[in-house]
């Protein structure tokens, strides 16, 4: 099995936890090995890597605006033709041609446009490694989550069944008593009553563990062995205003946002380059002649070099709507980052605020089972010496059970809320977690295919398209009709009478 250390390991148990796994076996897997797994097998993550892969290629494909364009071009031809003569009649006229010829277009200056699709498809790759950054957290927060699901619905299945087993014996007690006449038929009817409903408890209990080893196997990708009890997160934040400092600067989600405004932004300087003019150079080089008899000598050299200058001077209105529309698109991308940002303070405030509770609740509940457990003992007692009813001894049994799996699910809600902050703040990642683990390194898989393609001299069109190309467009206002400009209130619905096809 391998063994990864999960960083800040320390102990983690809690007594009124520990009481109720007392009775498990000895502990095998624990969450790092789960982690591991997840990070280096999970097809959601595996796919979201592939994905980047072909976004990478997105970078060779604009930095070809600066290369060359290499081109072979060969036809062949046979035509027979009749022809009417005066004193010959029809008379067939046969011939062949073939001609070849190489041809090499080199752009010397884009206007700008492919300086612009080189930012753009670099901001579309940083993006591109903030959504991969996000999908990690998600998949390394479904098997904490899963995890975590697993070994508090089997703390609860043990406490069930040890609830169970106390009172099949406490029953068989009862009719004893209730045989020596000690206690009454109702006495024993309530018994069968808790008896019984334990029973369907513990069933209950199995279907949840159930449950949650399906959700483990689908984030993991194997069955839950023996769990030990995680160890504490690292790189928690200590506090809400770092936790919304951190998410600022860290959150994949906010920085997804920012770079795939970036992207729009280029294509706003992309759309508006079109209206510059572009400078290019041609040349063709071919023979042309007939193929039979096969005369080299008679075929007929072609050599072209062109130098062409294009200047747009009427679209019919495509070009500006391109650029507005690039704008637009770009205006919603900067509104995407507020909304981004938002989220991610929601997701941070949740997180931070549930951690806290939970916090607050298993101090409650540590509390509350270690009283349940000193009333449910003296109950015994006291029933044993006549000074207790049945009633009261089966509900302190019942309410000690359920502190015992309160206690359980405070723990969980803790830990899972602790990993959720990590997830919204953006530290959710395996390099965080985990020490000794070999991790994917969307840099190295870039720089594979970062210079496919370079050629010597696209360094000249490259430094004229950068020296010649558009500003990069400054934010500009917000559309019209975004900020409210006088008291808002709830429009009231119109009363009509049309059918629906016909409303408008």
């Amino acid at each position: 099995m391998r063994r990864r250390a999960l960083r800040s390991a320390q102990p983690w148990a809690l007594a009124g936890v520990a009481l109720a796994m007392a009775a498990r076996p000895v502990l095998a897997d624990d969450l790092s090995d789960a982690i591991a797994l997840a990070y280096e097998s999970n097809p959601t993550l595996l796919s979201q890597r592939a994905q980047l892969q072909g976004t990478d290629e997105g970078f060779v494909q604009a930095m070809a605006g600066f290369r060359p364009t290499v081109s072979l071009q060969t036809s062949a031809g046979y035509s027979k033709t009749p022809q009417s003569e005066l004193f010959f009649g029809v008379v067939e006229t046969e011939s062949n041609t073939g001609a070849a010829s190489v041809s090499v277009n080199q752009p010397i200056y884009t206007g700008g446009r492919t300086t612009a699709e080189v930012r753009a498809a670099e901001a579309q790759i940083r993006a591109g490694r903030e959504q991969l950054r996000s999908v990690e957290a998600g998949v390394l927060f479904a098997v904490i989550q899963a995890y975590s699901d697993v070994m508090r619905d089997r703390t609860a299945l043990a406490v069930q069944k040890e609830s169970l087993t106390a009172l099949v014996d406490e029953v068989a007690e009862i009719r004893a008593r209730h045989d020596a006449g000690a206690t009454t038929v109702i006495d024993v009817r309530q018994a069968d009553a808790q008896l019984e409903t334990a029973r369907a408890l513990v069933a209950s209990a199995e279907a949840q563990l159930g449950a949650s080893v399906a959700e483990y196997v689908a984030a993991v990708g194997r069955s839950p062995g023996d769990l030990a009890p995680p160890p504490p997160l690292a790189a928690v934040p200590p506090s809400i205003e770092t936790a919304y400092e951190a998410s600022e600067r860290e959150s994949p989600v906010l920085r997804h946002a920012e770079f795939a405004e970036a992207a729009s932004r280029a294509q706003v300087q992309q759309a508006r380059a079109a209206f510059r003019p572009t400078v290019g150079i041609s040349g063709a080089y071919g023979y042309q002649g007939a193929l039979q008899p096969l005369e080299p000598r008679a075929y007929d050299r072609a050599v072209s070099v062109t130098a062409t200058l294009t200047q747009p001077i009427y679209s019919g209105g495509v070009l500006a709507s391109q650029a507005r529309q690039a704008l637009a698109q770009d205006t919603s991308a900067r509104l995407d980052i507020n909304a981004a940002r938002r989220a991610v303070i929601q997701a941070v405030t949740q997180a931070w605020t549930q951690a806290r509770a939970a916090r607050l609740n298993i101090a409650a509940q540590t509390a509350a089972v270690q009283a349940a457990q000193e009333t449910f003992d003296g109950m015994r007692v006291e029933y044993r010496a006549g000074l207790r009813a049945t009633l009261d001894v089966l509900i302190a049994e019942e309410t000690l059970r359920d502190a015992r799996i309160s206690l359980a699910g405070a723990v969980h809600d803790e830990y899972v809320a602790e990993a959720s902050l990590m997830q919204a703040v953006g530290r959710l990642e395996a390099r965080v977690l985990l020490q000794g683990l070999p991790l994917y390194r969307p840099e190295v898989s870039f720089r594979r295919v970062e210079h496919s393609g370079d050629l010597p001299w696209q360094v000249v069109p490259e430094t004229l398209d950068r020296i010649g190309a558009p500003a990069l467009p400054a934010p500009g206002p917000l559309p019209e009709g975004l900020t409210p400009t006088g008291p808002v209130r709830m429009t009231p619905p119109a009363a009509t009478d049309q059918p629906l096809e016909t409303a408008r």
